[in-house]
C-alpha cells in the first residue's frame, strides 16, 4: 500500500529543491559559468532533485508494481507503466537520471552551457511531476481509506 505521508513528505522535499533551482536559473549562463558556487549549488540541487523523485518512484514500485526498480532512468519508465505519470512526461524525466549520475559521479566532463539549459527544463518537468503525484494521490485516497 502506498504511504501517502511518505510520499507527500517526499513532494514537499522535492517542491523545496524546485524552488532552490529556481533561485539558480535566474542566473544568466555567463553568470552561471564564471560563478563556481552558483554552478555547485545547481549540479548539487539536480541531484537531490533527481533522488528524491527516484525515492518516490521506487516507493511506488515496490508498492504497486510487480518488480524490483532496477535503475534511476528505468523508475521514471515503470511510474508511466503503472499509470502514475504520463509516458511523455517519464520519457521527458528519465534522461535526467543520466545527467544526475554525470554530476555525481564524474562520469564525463560537464558541459556548463548543457546544466544551464537543462535547469529549465527540470524546473518545468518536476513540477509537473509533483502535480501528477499528487493527482495520482488525490484519485487513489478513498481506495486506500477502503482497505
Amino acid at each position: 500500500m502506498i504511504d501517502d505521508a511518505f510520499v507527500r513528505e517526499k513532494l514537499t522535499e522535492l517542491s523545496r529543491y524546485l524552488q532552490d533551482l529556481q533561485q539558480v536559473a535566474a542566473h544568466s549562463l555567463d553568470e552561471y559559468t564564471n560563478n563556481l558556487f552558483v554552478k555547485r549549488t545547481g549540479e548539487r540541487t539536480i541531484e537531490l532533485i533527481v533522488e528524491c523523485a527516484v525515492d518516490i518512484n521506487n516507493h511506488f514500485i515496490l508498492e504497486i508494481g510487480s518488480a524490483t526498480p532496477s535503475e534511476y532512468f528505468q523508475s521514471f519508465l515503470d511510474m508511466a507503466s503503472l499509470g502514475v505519470v504520463s509516458e511523455p512526461l517519464a520519457h521527458a524525466l528519465a534522461p535526467t537520471a543520466g545527467l544526475r549520475n554525470r554530476l555525481a559521479h564524474e562520469y564525463e566532463t560537464v558541459i556548463d552551457r548543457i546544466v544551464y539549459n537543462a535547469i529549465h527544463l527540470i524546473i518545468t518537468n518536476y513540477a509537473e511531476y509533483i502535480n501528477q503525484i499528487q493527482e495520482w494521490l488525490s484519485a487513489h485516497e478513498f481506495d486506500e481509506n477502503k482497505s
